[in-house]
């Protein structure tokens, strides 16, 4: 499994200070396809990771709150008056699982699931956590316990990030709103075996053209919170990259013609003074302001002297004749004189600033190839 970031097998975890964090030590353990005991300690709690062929399948924990029981009386699968009356036959032989089938309070299957449920809060338990002394140490495991974990470690780092409140250290995790973001090739398959919502994986598919940060949290129907987690689990395990934004990489979120031009193309159309070309929103190509910007016939009274707009030496455009150069003004007159034959539609050239918003669509298709 991909790794962000190569962490020490054992040392401090503390997130204000250290350059990794919690999913970044997992995901270590999980690369050395080892088998043995992840364990992390504080002045209050101890709890430990059992890990398989790098896969965690068991957790503990000296916290009373990651006791079954509270775990069973916190996600309403027990009732409180019977936990109280069960807690107390609890003895050496005698587990409160035990107690809770041979009650009636759960049958095997909800226990099955009860306890899977707690080893799992207690690895997400971890994730909220800043400051730890761990270690990993291979060995091998005790079997006594025969239900575990059938859980991806990609499945954990996803929901564990997904429950971080702390925005310091989702921002960290994420690095600046500029930052851009594409989905890595190949990561479709590392989804097959998750359970991934929706709006997430909308999120990866977001991301098969590059896209900034502040533009994927505009873009996504999820708060912005969710977005920059996901975006910070994403990274972790690999299903992103950051992108080098030398300003090519959103190039196909302007959705410009990815035709190279050839010599044989039309030089494209000068935007007229005052049309207000800008980039549209959310990848659209250009737009303009108001038809307002570009005088008509009708609004601006007699026409406009000649303008040749492609600039000296600009290429005429396919099935026109050349252009007068020189000190010669332009001979194509702007309006019809009366009593002359109009031109067919086709060949009539586009000059000067006399334009209407549809004759301006038909000179931004004349610059653009087919």
């Amino acid at each position: 499994m991909p790794v962000g970031k190569r962490t020490p097998l054992q040392g401090e975890l503390d997130c204000a200070s250290s350059d990794f964090d919690v999913p970044d030590i997992l995901l270590t353990v999980c690369e050395t396809k080892g088998t043995g005991l992840l364990t992390f300690s504080t002045g209050e709690a101890e709890k430990t990771l059992f890990v398989r062929e790098g896969s965690f399948v068991f957790a503990k924990s000296s916290s009373i709150d990651d006791r079954l029981g509270e775990y069973l009386l916190r996600t309403g699968r027990v009732a409180l008056k019977d936990l109280a009356r069960l807690s107390k036959l609890v003895q050496p032989g005698k587990r409160l699982g035990t107690l809770l089938v041979e009650s009636g309070a759960l049958d095997p299957k909800g226990l099955v699931q009860a306890v899977v449920g707690q080893v799992r809060s207690i690895v997400l338990s971890l994730f909220r956590w800043t400051k730890a002394q761990y270690s990993f140490v291979e060995q091998e495991l005790p079997s006594k316990e025969t239900i575990t974990l059938n859980m991806p470690t990609a499945q954990l780092i996803v929901d564990g990030i997904r429950g971080i409140e702390s925005w310091w250290r989702i921002e960290r995790g994420i690095g600046e709103l500029d930052s851009v973001y594409r989905t890595v090739s190949g990561t479709e398959g590392s989804l097959r075996s998750l359970d991934l919502d929706t709006p997430a994986l909308e999120l990866l598919a977001m991301l098969s053209k590059p896209k900034r940060t502040e533009e994927v949290c505009t873009d996504s129907a999820l708060k912005e919170m969710e977005v920059c987690r996901l975006l910070w689990a994403f990274r972790s395990l690999g299903w992103v990259e950051l992108v080098e934004d030398d300003g090519s990489s959103l190039l196909d979120n302007w959705q410009v013609d990815e035709k190279a031009p050839s010599s044989e193309d039309p030089a494209p159309t000068v935007p007229m003074v005052g049309a207000g070309v800008e980039p549209g929103g959310n990848g659209a190509g250009p737009r303009f302001e108001s038809d307002a910007a570009v005088p008509s016939w009708e609004a601006s009274g007699p026409p406009f002297p000649s303008v040749d707009v492609e600039g000296p030496g600009a290429p005429p455009a396919e099935g026109e004749p050349p252009l007068p150069r020189g000190d010669e003004p332009s001979a194509v007159p702007l309006a019809e004189k009366p009593g002359s034959k109009p031109q067919p539609e086709a060949e009539r050239p586009v000059m000067g600033m006399d334009l209407d918003m549809e004759g301006l669509g038909e000179v931004l298709k004349g610059g653009q190839s087919e």
